[in-house]
């Protein structure tokens, strides 16, 4: 619990304090370690050197004293102990004893204390240092054997005062106090100034970074900045990368050095800047060189930002001023997570309001679930393409639009995992078809203007028919004559007949010219192919040319427009119909219609004997305005709006002709599939 206080306690404290503690701490503990070494080796190292002293004394007086103890001489012993006792200060008394411990000597004022008869032989050892307390003062009694070979003859105790020792301890325990309170004082004089010398520069470091971190466009501080090679140098080569930049040093741009300069380095870039003057100068203490490896961070993460920001800007201006709507979506397509400004205007519809809706209700509810399945099954990375969708706007204003979509990982992008989006690309084609759909009509009522002369023909003969009966109706009736009731009912009954013929080529004309909405649907190419001959059949007989129909009768169903299958197959007869009519007198005039299944495509053949084209032709035909035909008698938009239709039913158009030999045309539909019925007509064009 202590520690963990303790540990908390640190954390919060700033770096200055943890710096100032620190020092203080260290200083302070070498003071407790030389006073612990004071008192637990100086102080033992004196005692023993008084105690050394004291046997040194003792020593040399029972050398002196051994024969004046043999020989008895009381007086002389007393003169020579009294006598060494004057020489050395320290010494509090000298005495000595014989064998039995009676007193010989001794060098006190009057008789000796009551603390001293206490004081016993060393027994076997020759010699024993005893602390006695003699009166009030403490001394040192170092008793030394005094032998005659090896019996003893007495002792010599020699007193050395303990009260210098006392006081030479006193006076450097004074010393050593006052030693810590400047050793403290100095502690904290430097462990102030030591952590003012770190924290300072890096409170001005902090403080810089807290700046910069409010914007990377605020100018570097001083602190950062690494000394200019062309403000030292006054270099004035305005030309190099290096001069006037303000954020990165000269050494970091290696682009500054010329090319000459790099062609003669045979040293690295950054040897060659260790021996600069400004390189040099730019390296200071760990602090100094900390805050410029900063500063060279910054300046990199402004470079990378900087480019980051023109490539958003970039990505950003791609984005908003693409000229279709592009949508971001989660895979489920729910939640519409970006748009651009050309998606906000297409809808009419506020960006908070848009992001608010889901993606899926702005379709129809077939186009959205057909939308839905292919991106589900589309991988990531992916792309797929749906024509012709119905979009409703927030204005509730219907349109068409291609979609083109992408699967995509955001994870390339933000670096982390995540689900697919789906990158959406939606191509307003509303005004296109319509201007289409004019154009499909014009080249209806152009066909079928071409086409009044035999129309009016077909017409003529139920007419005719019709005119003859009733004629002779009449002519029986002025003569009176009855007519039999057999004969009645055949002419009324092939009257009837003309008359549903003529109904017939009269609803064709109808349905064919009229301005229909294009839906998709299964439908039976020959029913069209019929449907053709009956409005051009009686045109191509008055031109003297030939029809081959060879219709397979089991032909699959293709998915497309009845109406628009036959406009194809009107516009290439009539091609055709065209091309022969050029042909010599005797030339064949025959035109072929053939369709057949091939494995899952359906496949319509128009083949003629005309003229035929060259290559130069052949490469343009298909081309909008462009025409062989003298100026007046064709707009050039029969066999463009043909591609284009054929397109639509997901089918192609191949053409091969050879000059003076014929031309054919080859459709190819896929076919219709009953299990894909819901996805195939809600995938084709509206």
């Amino acid at each position: 619990m202590l520690l963990s206080a303790i540990r908390d306690y640190h954390r919060r404290l700033s770096l200055h304090r943890k710096v100032f503690f620190s020092s203080l701490t260290i200083l302070v503990l070498i003071l407790l370690v030389n006073s612990i070494a004071y008192w637990r080796i100086f102080i033992p190292m004196f005692v023993d050197q008084m105690k050394t002293y004291s046997l040194r004394v003792a020593y040399y007086l029972a050398t002196r004293c051994r024969p004046l103890i043999i020989s008895g001489d009381l007086e002389e012993l007393r003169r020579i102990i009294v006598l060494r006792e004057a020489i050395e200060y320290e010494i509090a008394y000298i005495f000595v004893t014989d064998e039995t411990n009676r007193m010989l000597a001794y060098t006190f004022p009057d008789h000796a204390p009551p603390e001293i008869d206490m004081v016993r032989l060393p027994g076997p050892e020759e010699e024993r240092i005893r602390l006695l307390k003699v009166g009030e003062s403490w001394i040192y009694d170092t008793a030394v054997l005094v032998k005659e070979g090896n019996r003893p003859i007495g002792v010599i105790h020699v007193g050395v005062r303990k009260t210098p020792l006392d006081r030479m301890v006193q006076d450097m325990g004074v010393i050593l106090a006052l030693l810590m309170l400047v050793t403290v004082g100095l502690a904290i004089f430097l462990g102030q100034l030591a952590a003012t010398y770190v924290t300072t520069p890096l409170s001005r470091l902090t403080q810089a970074m807290k700046r910069l971190a409010r914007g990377l466009d605020e100018p570097l501080p001083p602190i950062l900045r690494s000394p200019r090679c062309w403000e030292l140098k006054g270099c004035s080569k305005t030309e190099c990368p290096a001069y006037g930049q303000m954020v990165g040093p000269c050494w970091m741009l290696s682009s500054s050095l010329s090319p000459a300069t790099h062609a003669s380095l045979s040293q690295p870039l950054r040897e060659v800047c260790k021996i600069c003057k400004v390189y040099k100068r730019s390296q200071g203490d760990e602090i100094t060189q900390l805050a410029h490896a900063f500063g060279e961070i910054i300046w990199s993460m402004r470079s990378k930002s900087e480019e980051l920001l023109r490539s958003e800007r970039k990505r950003r201006l791609l984005f908003d001023y693409d000229p279709n709507a592009v949508f971001l979506v989660d895979r489920s397509l729910d939640t519409i997570l970006e748009a651009n400004e050309t998606a906000l205007r297409m809808l009419h519809c506020p960006r908070e309001e848009l992001l608010e809706r889901q993606f899926l209700s702005l379709l129809a509810s077939e186009d959205a679930e057909l939308l839905k399945a292919r991106s589900q099954t589309c991988e990531v990375g992916m792309a797929f393409d749906i024509p012709k969708l119905r979009l409703s706007t927030c204005t509730q204003e219907a349109l068409l639009v291609n979609v083109h979509a992408r699967v995509v990982d955001l994870a390339d992008v933000q670096g982390s995992a995540g689900e697919p989006c789906v990158l959406v690309r939606m191509v307003d084609v509303t005004r296109r078809l319509q201007e289409e759909s004019l154009l499909i009509q014009a080249s209806k009522m152009a066909t079928l203007g071409e086409m009044a002369t035999g129309v009016a023909h077909e017409l003529n003969q139920p007419l005719n028919v019709i005119k003859v009966g009733a004629d002779f109706f009449q002519k029986m009736a002025n003569r009176g004559q009855a007519i039999s009731q057999e004969k009645l009912l055949t002419i009324a009954r092939h009257m009837s007949e003309q008359v549903d013929r003529a109904s017939r080529i009269i609803d064709h004309l109808r349905e064919f010219g009229r301005k229909s909405e294009f839906q998709m649907y299964p439908t039976d190419p020959n029913e069209a192919i019929r449907g053709a001959f009956t409005l051009l059949g009686q045109q191509l007989t008055l031109r003297e040319i030939s029809v081959e129909l060879n219709l397979q009768p089991d032909l699959p169903k293709i998915l497309g427009d009845k109406n628009r299958l036959e406009q194809i197959i009107l516009n290439l007869i009539t091609n055709a119909r065209d091309a022969m009519s050029s042909n010599p007198p005797g030339a064949p005039r025959k035109l072929t219609v053939t369709s057949f299944g091939v494995k899952n495509s359906v496949v319509v053949e128009v083949s003629d004997t005309g003229q035929g084209m060259p290559q130069a032709v052949l490469n343009r035909i298909f081309e909008p305005f462009f025409t062989t035909k003298p100026p007046g008698e064709g707009t050039g938009l029969g066999l463009s709006i043909t591609y284009n239709l054929v397109n639509d039913f997901k089918g192609s158009i191949e053409v091969q002709s050879h000059v003076g030999v014929g031309t054919t045309f080859l459709l190819s539909f896929p076919v219709y599939r009953e299990g894909n019925n819901a996805t195939q007509e809600a995938s084709s064009d509206r």
